[in-house]
Protein backbone atom coordinates (compact mmCIF):
# COMPACT_ATOMS: atom_id res chain seq x y z
CA UNK A 1 0.00 0.00 0.00
CA UNK A 2 1.33 3.19 -0.97
CA UNK A 3 0.74 5.79 1.90
CA UNK A 4 0.46 9.20 0.92
CA UNK A 5 0.85 10.97 4.18
CA UNK A 6 4.74 9.80 4.04
CA UNK A 7 7.04 12.66 3.82
CA UNK A 8 9.48 13.26 0.31
CA UNK A 9 12.26 10.93 1.81
CA UNK A 10 13.69 8.91 -0.38
CA UNK A 11 17.67 7.66 0.57
CA UNK A 12 20.73 9.73 -0.62
CA UNK A 13 21.11 9.60 -4.31
CA UNK A 14 17.41 7.68 -4.91
CA UNK A 15 16.44 10.44 -7.54
CA UNK A 16 19.25 11.79 -10.06
CA UNK A 17 18.73 14.27 -11.82
CA UNK A 18 19.87 14.21 -15.58
CA UNK A 19 19.87 17.55 -17.19
CA UNK A 20 20.12 18.16 -20.92
CA UNK A 21 18.87 21.79 -21.58
CA UNK A 22 20.08 22.22 -25.25
CA UNK A 23 17.36 21.54 -27.74
CA UNK A 24 18.45 18.14 -29.97
CA UNK A 25 18.83 19.30 -33.23
CA UNK A 26 19.73 16.30 -34.56
CA UNK A 27 18.55 12.68 -34.27
CA UNK A 28 15.13 12.36 -32.98
CA UNK A 29 15.95 9.12 -30.87
CA UNK A 30 13.20 6.79 -29.22
CA UNK A 31 13.72 8.45 -25.76
CA UNK A 32 11.81 11.33 -27.32
CA UNK A 33 8.05 10.47 -26.73
CA UNK A 34 5.44 9.82 -29.74
CA UNK A 35 4.11 13.82 -29.07
CA UNK A 36 6.74 15.47 -28.67
CA UNK A 37 8.45 13.68 -32.00
CA UNK A 38 4.99 14.79 -33.60
CA UNK A 39 5.01 17.97 -32.41
CA UNK A 40 9.07 18.36 -33.92
CA UNK A 41 7.82 17.49 -37.53
CA UNK A 42 5.24 19.48 -37.11
CA UNK A 43 7.19 22.78 -36.91
CA UNK A 44 9.60 20.69 -39.47
CA UNK A 45 6.69 20.25 -41.96
CA UNK A 46 7.33 16.41 -41.95
CA UNK A 47 4.34 15.50 -39.63
CA UNK A 48 2.24 12.24 -40.17
CA UNK A 49 -0.38 10.99 -37.93
CA UNK A 50 0.01 7.74 -38.24
CA UNK A 51 2.46 7.14 -35.66
CA UNK A 52 0.05 8.39 -33.13
CA UNK A 53 -3.27 6.10 -33.84
CA UNK A 54 -2.06 3.05 -32.24
CA UNK A 55 -1.44 5.48 -28.49
CA UNK A 56 -3.72 5.23 -25.12
CA UNK A 57 -6.08 7.71 -24.17
CA UNK A 58 -3.52 9.43 -21.90
CA UNK A 59 -1.41 10.21 -25.14
CA UNK A 60 -4.75 11.12 -26.71
CA UNK A 61 -5.69 13.90 -24.28
CA UNK A 62 -2.28 15.45 -24.35
CA UNK A 63 -2.36 15.52 -28.47
CA UNK A 64 -5.77 17.08 -27.56
CA UNK A 65 -4.24 19.70 -25.55
CA UNK A 66 -1.44 20.38 -28.64
CA UNK A 67 -4.65 20.29 -30.80
CA UNK A 68 -6.46 23.18 -28.83
CA UNK A 69 -3.47 25.47 -28.76
CA UNK A 70 -2.73 25.11 -32.41
CA UNK A 71 -6.37 25.56 -32.93
CA UNK A 72 -6.33 28.55 -30.60
CA UNK A 73 -2.98 30.02 -32.21
CA UNK A 74 -3.21 29.34 -35.78
CA UNK A 75 -6.90 28.31 -36.66
CA UNK A 76 -5.46 25.02 -37.65
CA UNK A 77 -7.83 21.81 -36.55
CA UNK A 78 -4.83 19.44 -36.37
CA UNK A 79 -7.50 16.18 -37.11
CA UNK A 80 -8.48 18.33 -40.59
CA UNK A 81 -5.01 18.54 -41.31
CA UNK A 82 -3.96 14.91 -40.81
CA UNK A 83 -7.23 12.86 -41.69
CA UNK A 84 -5.82 9.64 -40.14
CA UNK A 85 -5.48 10.93 -36.79
CA UNK A 86 -10.10 9.85 -37.43
CA UNK A 87 -8.85 6.33 -37.31
CA UNK A 88 -7.21 7.07 -33.82
CA UNK A 89 -9.20 4.50 -31.39
CA UNK A 90 -8.60 6.23 -28.08
CA UNK A 91 -8.74 10.25 -29.72
CA UNK A 92 -12.24 8.97 -30.51
CA UNK A 93 -13.81 7.69 -27.88
CA UNK A 94 -12.41 10.72 -25.59
CA UNK A 95 -13.49 13.21 -27.94
CA UNK A 96 -17.24 10.78 -27.69
CA UNK A 97 -16.88 10.82 -23.98
CA UNK A 98 -16.64 14.63 -23.55
CA UNK A 99 -19.30 16.46 -25.33
CA UNK A 100 -18.84 19.63 -24.83
CA UNK A 101 -15.94 19.97 -23.16
CA UNK A 102 -14.00 23.22 -24.63
CA UNK A 103 -10.52 21.37 -24.63
CA UNK A 104 -11.49 18.28 -26.81
CA UNK A 105 -13.83 20.01 -28.87
CA UNK A 106 -12.82 23.39 -29.92
CA UNK A 107 -14.67 23.46 -33.01
CA UNK A 108 -17.95 22.18 -31.72
CA UNK A 109 -17.82 19.11 -33.82
CA UNK A 110 -20.50 16.20 -34.48
CA UNK A 111 -20.98 13.77 -31.75
CA UNK A 112 -19.36 10.84 -32.33
CA UNK A 113 -19.95 6.88 -31.17
CA UNK A 114 -18.02 5.11 -28.43
CA UNK A 115 -16.51 2.44 -29.25
CA UNK A 116 -16.30 -0.36 -26.33
CA UNK A 117 -12.73 -1.90 -26.12
CA UNK A 118 -10.92 -3.64 -23.29
CA UNK A 119 -9.76 -0.69 -22.01
CA UNK A 120 -11.87 1.57 -19.41
CA UNK A 121 -11.53 4.48 -19.50
CA UNK A 122 -13.14 7.78 -17.75
CA UNK A 123 -12.79 11.46 -18.51
CA UNK A 124 -13.89 14.67 -16.51
CA UNK A 125 -12.98 18.58 -17.40
CA UNK A 126 -13.59 20.97 -13.98
CA UNK A 127 -12.76 23.99 -12.42
CA UNK A 128 -12.19 25.95 -9.12
CA UNK A 129 -15.89 25.87 -8.51
CA UNK A 130 -15.97 25.06 -4.32
CA UNK A 131 -19.24 22.65 -5.02
CA UNK A 132 -17.40 20.40 -7.60
CA UNK A 133 -14.29 19.62 -4.73
CA UNK A 134 -16.94 18.87 -2.12
CA UNK A 135 -17.69 15.44 -0.86
CA UNK A 136 -20.41 14.00 -3.53
CA UNK A 137 -19.69 16.57 -6.03
CA UNK A 138 -18.72 15.60 -10.03
CA UNK A 139 -14.62 15.46 -8.75
CA UNK A 140 -15.30 13.41 -5.85
CA UNK A 141 -17.54 11.22 -8.11
CA UNK A 142 -14.88 11.11 -10.69
CA UNK A 143 -12.03 9.78 -8.30
CA UNK A 144 -14.41 7.17 -6.69
CA UNK A 145 -15.48 5.97 -11.05
CA UNK A 146 -11.29 5.59 -11.20
CA UNK A 147 -11.02 4.00 -8.02
CA UNK A 148 -14.42 1.14 -8.81
CA UNK A 149 -12.22 0.55 -12.06
CA UNK A 150 -9.11 -0.19 -10.42
CA UNK A 151 -10.88 -2.35 -8.21
CA UNK A 152 -12.87 -4.38 -10.95
CA UNK A 153 -9.84 -5.34 -12.13
CA UNK A 154 -8.48 -6.77 -8.92
CA UNK A 155 -6.09 -4.25 -7.65
CA UNK A 156 -6.05 -4.01 -3.80
CA UNK A 157 -7.96 -1.49 -1.77
CA UNK A 158 -5.17 0.62 -0.78
CA UNK A 159 -3.25 1.23 -4.30
CA UNK A 160 -6.51 1.82 -5.71
CA UNK A 161 -7.15 5.03 -3.00
CA UNK A 162 -3.51 6.12 -3.60
CA UNK A 163 -4.07 6.48 -7.11
CA UNK A 164 -7.17 8.02 -6.96
CA UNK A 165 -5.57 10.63 -4.46
CA UNK A 166 -2.81 11.11 -6.65
CA UNK A 167 -5.38 11.75 -9.57
CA UNK A 168 -7.16 14.19 -6.91
CA UNK A 169 -3.51 16.00 -6.43
CA UNK A 170 -3.01 16.45 -10.03
CA UNK A 171 -6.84 18.18 -10.79
CA UNK A 172 -6.09 20.36 -7.73
CA UNK A 173 -2.42 21.69 -8.93
CA UNK A 174 -3.95 22.55 -12.27
CA UNK A 175 -7.13 24.23 -11.09
CA UNK A 176 -5.31 26.47 -8.53
CA UNK A 177 -2.04 27.18 -10.49
CA UNK A 178 -2.75 26.79 -14.75
CA UNK A 179 -4.93 30.11 -15.35
CA UNK A 180 -5.94 28.47 -18.49
CA UNK A 181 -8.51 30.14 -21.25
CA UNK A 182 -10.12 26.98 -20.65
CA UNK A 183 -10.56 24.45 -18.34
CA UNK A 184 -8.20 21.78 -17.12
CA UNK A 185 -9.19 17.76 -18.11
CA UNK A 186 -8.26 14.71 -16.61
CA UNK A 187 -8.33 11.27 -18.07
CA UNK A 188 -8.23 7.86 -16.72
CA UNK A 189 -7.51 4.67 -18.04
CA UNK A 190 -7.81 0.82 -16.99
CA UNK A 191 -7.16 -2.49 -18.29
CA UNK A 192 -5.01 -4.94 -19.52
CA UNK A 193 -2.65 -5.19 -16.38
CA UNK A 194 -2.32 -1.41 -16.31
CA UNK A 195 -3.14 2.46 -15.48
CA UNK A 196 -2.37 5.27 -16.35
CA UNK A 197 -3.86 8.88 -15.65
CA UNK A 198 -3.23 12.53 -17.65
CA UNK A 199 -3.99 15.83 -16.75
CA UNK A 200 -3.35 18.58 -18.90
CA UNK A 201 -4.16 22.42 -19.46
CA UNK A 202 -3.28 25.55 -21.96
CA UNK A 203 -2.27 27.79 -19.28
CA UNK A 204 0.87 29.80 -18.41
CA UNK A 205 2.69 26.87 -17.85
CA UNK A 206 5.08 26.37 -14.79
CA UNK A 207 7.86 28.98 -14.96
CA UNK A 208 5.38 31.78 -15.14
CA UNK A 209 3.63 30.37 -12.09
CA UNK A 210 6.54 30.07 -9.90
CA UNK A 211 7.99 33.41 -11.24
CA UNK A 212 4.87 34.84 -8.72
CA UNK A 213 6.79 33.35 -6.07
CA UNK A 214 9.87 35.66 -5.10
CA UNK A 215 11.89 32.54 -4.35
CA UNK A 216 11.48 31.94 -7.65
CA UNK A 217 11.73 35.05 -9.67
CA UNK A 218 14.89 34.48 -10.84
CA UNK A 219 14.03 31.30 -12.68
CA UNK A 220 15.02 31.56 -16.50
CA UNK A 221 14.07 28.97 -18.06
CA UNK A 222 10.97 26.32 -18.48
CA UNK A 223 13.60 23.29 -18.18
CA UNK A 224 14.85 24.90 -14.73
CA UNK A 225 11.16 25.98 -13.70
CA UNK A 226 10.45 21.80 -14.23
CA UNK A 227 13.06 20.72 -12.46
CA UNK A 228 12.04 23.03 -9.59
CA UNK A 229 7.91 22.02 -9.51
CA UNK A 230 9.63 18.25 -8.93
CA UNK A 231 11.45 19.57 -5.74
CA UNK A 232 9.35 18.85 -2.23
CA UNK A 233 8.39 22.32 -0.68
CA UNK A 234 8.29 24.27 -4.49
CA UNK A 235 5.24 26.50 -5.06
CA UNK A 236 4.07 29.70 -6.22
CA UNK A 237 2.85 30.86 -3.08
CA UNK A 238 5.00 31.65 -0.70
CA UNK A 239 3.75 29.87 2.42
CA UNK A 240 5.72 27.33 4.38
CA UNK A 241 4.24 23.98 4.24
CA UNK A 242 3.46 24.03 0.19
CA UNK A 243 4.39 22.16 -3.04
CA UNK A 244 4.81 19.58 -0.68
CA UNK A 245 1.83 17.28 -1.79
CA UNK A 246 2.72 17.11 -5.52
CA UNK A 247 6.53 15.57 -5.04
CA UNK A 248 5.08 13.24 -2.31
CA UNK A 249 2.70 11.71 -4.40
CA UNK A 250 4.82 11.00 -7.55
CA UNK A 251 7.63 10.01 -5.42
CA UNK A 252 5.53 7.29 -3.97
CA UNK A 253 4.29 6.53 -7.34
CA UNK A 254 8.09 5.87 -9.11
CA UNK A 255 8.15 3.53 -5.86
CA UNK A 256 5.48 1.06 -7.29
CA UNK A 257 7.54 1.08 -10.59
CA UNK A 258 5.21 3.96 -12.33
CA UNK A 259 6.89 6.03 -15.06
CA UNK A 260 5.91 9.93 -14.91
CA UNK A 261 6.43 12.39 -17.73
CA UNK A 262 5.56 16.23 -17.19
CA UNK A 263 5.35 19.15 -20.10
CA UNK A 264 5.66 22.78 -19.65
CA UNK A 265 6.63 24.78 -22.64
CA UNK A 266 9.24 24.00 -24.16
CA UNK A 267 10.94 21.39 -21.67
CA UNK A 268 9.94 17.99 -20.53
CA UNK A 269 10.66 15.40 -17.88
CA UNK A 270 10.77 12.02 -16.93
CA UNK A 271 10.78 10.24 -13.58
CA UNK A 272 11.14 6.17 -13.43
CA UNK A 273 12.57 4.40 -11.47
CA UNK A 274 12.67 0.55 -10.39
CA UNK A 275 12.72 0.87 -6.22
CA UNK A 276 12.53 3.77 -3.87
CA UNK A 277 16.58 3.52 -4.37
CA UNK A 278 17.14 3.68 -7.72
CA UNK A 279 15.18 6.54 -9.26
CA UNK A 280 16.40 8.96 -11.92
CA UNK A 281 14.30 12.33 -13.03
CA UNK A 282 15.76 13.53 -16.80
CA UNK A 283 14.52 16.60 -17.85
CA UNK A 284 15.62 18.10 -21.44
CA UNK A 285 14.69 21.30 -23.66
CA UNK A 286 12.43 20.71 -26.72
CA UNK A 287 13.10 22.71 -30.21
CA UNK A 288 9.44 23.13 -30.09
CA UNK A 289 7.31 25.33 -27.73
CA UNK A 290 3.09 24.81 -26.60
CA UNK A 291 0.91 26.24 -23.98
CA UNK A 292 0.33 25.09 -20.34
CA UNK A 293 1.14 21.78 -18.26
CA UNK A 294 0.69 18.67 -19.27
CA UNK A 295 1.14 15.12 -16.71
CA UNK A 296 1.18 11.85 -18.05
CA UNK A 297 2.00 8.97 -15.74
CA UNK A 298 0.95 5.09 -15.11
CA UNK A 299 2.19 1.73 -14.42
CA UNK A 300 1.42 -2.21 -13.55
CA UNK A 301 -1.55 -2.90 -11.30
CA UNK A 302 0.37 -4.91 -8.76
CA UNK A 303 3.45 -2.14 -8.73
CA UNK A 304 6.08 -4.60 -7.46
Amino acid sequence: MIDLRLPFSAPKGAAQWEVDRKPKRTRMSQSFDPIDLFEIALQRGTATGGNLVGLGFSSALEFSALRYSRWRDSGEDLISSFPELERWPALTNLRALAAGCELLQPDQSRSLAYTQGPIRPGIKQFGTSPKDWEPGGILTQFQEQFRTALRSQGVGSGFASALAGALQEMMSNAAEHAVSPVRPVACFEVGQGTWALSVVDVGRGVLASLRENPRHKALGTEGEALEQALQPGVSRLPISGRGMGFSRVFKSLVDRRAVLRFRSGGAVATWEGVSPTHQTIHARALPVRSNGFRVRLGGPFNGA
